[in-house]
């Protein structure tokens, strides 16, 4: 039986676990669907060194995307041109980032091959049918240029994104661009994933109708089935599972520099924007709409699974 893989990939947090992936894995667990979350942000984090991860991840201003620049290489193949006005331009002169510091970034991008190929090498890809990735702020491109691979070696794989990188007419068009990628699920995907994930397995993804939320590709052409269904009922989610994150995260370099955070999911949306959208705010579009858990489960009934770093496993309440 093929099992799903999700993965959170560079520039992911070290110190945290993603909430998203957790909660889907344990839906599809529920649904009966095998599937692995893996953390290759803690191999890059090895590989580099973690407080070398840590600074490119942190320290320097995300908006300059000097992480999601490490892997354009790896996915667009060499443009020194683009690269050369990259370095002048934005770290220079916006960000007034000195030699030595984009000398370091310059050392992070020669690794960015190396990682992939090490992605390449040690995941057993014939295990898996599906293959989904997660993408926030600077996670982007190291996804692209891994999904390019895994599609170039494994073509019966379904590759798949998520993420706030990939919400509403920014991920149709990514889609549109990368046609490598045959799936994306913008906004909240608890039901929209787990769905195409069964048809995906049951080899009936192809002639069906599929269900809201899922942008897919038809004779070339990006479709999309319009937006997800949120999620209403907020006690109905899962507990995530973090299992994966806390065993990867003691088993890594990662750990020396990062203390864990249990994330806690007590409601979605905006109570404010709900009743009165600020003009500035471009966040939760399609899903603005406050909702939130009920006391009972927000606070005592609240269980996290994980695996701590002595390889014990404990549910904190």
């Amino acid at each position: 039986m093929k099992r799903i893989l999700l993965l959170s990939m560079p520039f992911g947090a070290m110190e945290r676990p993603a909430l998203g992936l957790s909660l889907l894995k344990a839906r599809l667990t529920w649904d009966g669907i095998a599937c692995d979350v893996r953390y290759p942000s803690f191999t890059f984090a090895d590989l580099l060194g973690a407080e070398e991860y840590q600074w490119i991840s942190s320290a320097l201003p995300y908006i300059a995307f000097a992480g999601d620049w490490c892997f354009t290489e790896s996915l667009h193949g060499p443009r020194p041109a683009a690269d050369a006005g990259y370095l002048a331009e934005v770290l220079q002169k916006t960000w007034r980032l000195g030699a030595e510091d984009i000398a370091r970034v310059k050392a992070v991008r020669a690794m960015a091959g190396e990682f992939l190929d090490h992605c390449m090498a040690c995941i057993p890809w014939e295990d898996y049918a599906v293959v989904g990735f997660t993408s926030t702020f600077e996670q982007n491109i190291a996804s692209l240029a891994l999904a390019k691979r895994i599609k170039t070696a494994h073509p019966c794989i379904a590759i798949v994104f998520g993420g706030a990188n990939w919400e509403g007419e920014m991920g149709e068009e990514l889609h549109r661009q990368f046609s490598f990628v045959d799936y994306a699920c913008p906004g909240e995907a608890d039901e929209s994933f787990p769905a195409l994930a069964a048809l995906l397995l049951e080899g009936a993804a192809k002639g069906v109708v599929l269900p809201p939320g899922i942008v897919f590709r038809d004779g070339g052409r990006t479709l999309s089935t319009g937006r997800a269904v949120p999620v209403r009922n907020m006690d109905a989610l899962p507990v995530p599972d973090f299992s994966d994150y806390f065993r990867e995260w003691s088993e890594s370099g990662g750990s020396l520099v990062a203390v864990p955070t249990v994330l806690i999911e007590t409601s979605r949306g905006c109570w404010w924007g709900d009743k009165s959208h600020c003009t500035f705010c471009g966040l939760n579009g399609a899903t603005l709409a406050y909702r939130s858990k009920s006391g009972a489960r927000a606070g005592g009934n609240a269980v996290f699974v994980g695996s701590l770093a002595d390889g014990s496993h404990r549910g904190g309440r």
